[in-house]
């Protein structure tokens, strides 16, 4: 907790610090103003969900057994990458949805014991649409769930057809409401507003913020590649949880790359995945030396992208 509240302590002294609310059906259906939460309060608060998203992911990860490390290193590498950018912590729509993807996830993991995991699969569908009614971009991941679902198991049309289901009954229901107040226009008009009408392949920011991604990357090729080789020594069930986190990733840099929004806020969608990667490589005994230099280096360029980020 010292350790998140100390990276995360920025914030405070950001003078122009500004809650993003984009492409969010319920927050403009609501008249959700978050800019009239006193700024300290509105980073305390934060911060704190960002801790309990951590506590959350990372105790799923570890309950699965996906990493293999007892001092919960995976974590501080999500702590630390995410300092790379701390203001994708500041609560917004995509902040809330992260919880709604790690209860996505989590309930996608316990289908692998479940020999009819049809419920399942569209409790986790319907946490998508429903994370989608708050952050539109999250819809990308109803994608993720279709292709995820053949690592899990042979697919039918049944269990594809009930994903889609599930998706789309938020959007019945609210659109059911809007037909009943005789305001189905206003649905209509809101889906227009919501929905990325454009897509962007470049990337806009401080071209400085490039040095601490391109090092996030590297670590975490290293990291996957140190997992193909060992792979074989691995359960089924571990191989298959792999596979759903890689998709992840896939899906979360596909969404980072081209939905025209503040990509920075899609930043915990990849950064909790890969942190995982990462952090199982720098939990190897068998290389002390590098895993110092590497960790050591990362928090070098955490605290050098600080200083960036405090003076965009």
């Amino acid at each position: 907790m010292f350790y998140t509240f100390a990276f995360y302590s920025i914030l405070f002294f950001k003078s122009d610090l500004k809650p993003v609310v984009e492409y969010s059906f319920l927050s403009n259906l609501l008249n959700i103003d978050l800019s009239l939460i006193p700024r300290n309060y509105l980073i305390l608060l934060s911060i704190v969900m960002a801790y309990i998203q951590i506590v959350l992911f990372f105790g799923m990860i570890r309950k699965y057994g996906l990493t293999n490390d007892q001092s919960l290193i995976s974590a501080f590498i999500y702590i630390t990458l995410t300092g790379f950018y701390p203001g994708m912590i500041i609560i917004s729509p995509s902040s809330i949805s992260f919880f709604i993807l790690i209860f996505a996830i989590y309930n996608l993991f316990l289908t692998y014991d479940i020999e009819f995991p049809l419920q399942k699969f569209f409790f986790v569908s319907l946490y998508i649409g429903i994370g989608s009614l708050y952050y539109a971009p999250l819809c990308i991941f109803l994608l993720f769930l279709i292709v995820a679902l053949p690592a899990l198991k042979t697919p039918t049309i049944r269990e594809f057809l009930i994903i889609i289901i599930g998706f789309l009954l938020p959007f019945y229901f609210l659109a059911l409401y809007f037909v009943m107040t005789d305001h189905i226009q206003t649905f209509y008009q809101m889906i227009l507003e919501n929905i990325p009408g454009s897509y962007n392949i470049q990337f806009e920011g401080n071209i400085l913020l490039m040095i601490p991604l391109i090092y996030a990357v590297i670590l975490f090729l290293l990291s996957f590649m140190k997992y193909f080789f060992q792979s074989g020594s691995r359960t089924i069930r571990i191989i298959i949880y792999n596979r759903i986190l890689i998709t992840c990733i896939v899906f979360s840099a596909a969404a980072f790359v081209i939905i025209p929004a503040n990509r920075w806020h899609i930043g915990p969608y990849i950064l909790a995945p890969v942190s995982v990667y990462i952090g199982n490589m720098l939990a190897d005994d068998s290389r002390k030396i590098f895993n110092q230099v590497a960790f050591s280096l990362l928090l070098l360029v955490a605290i050098f992208s600080e200083y960036i980020y405090y003076n965009l």
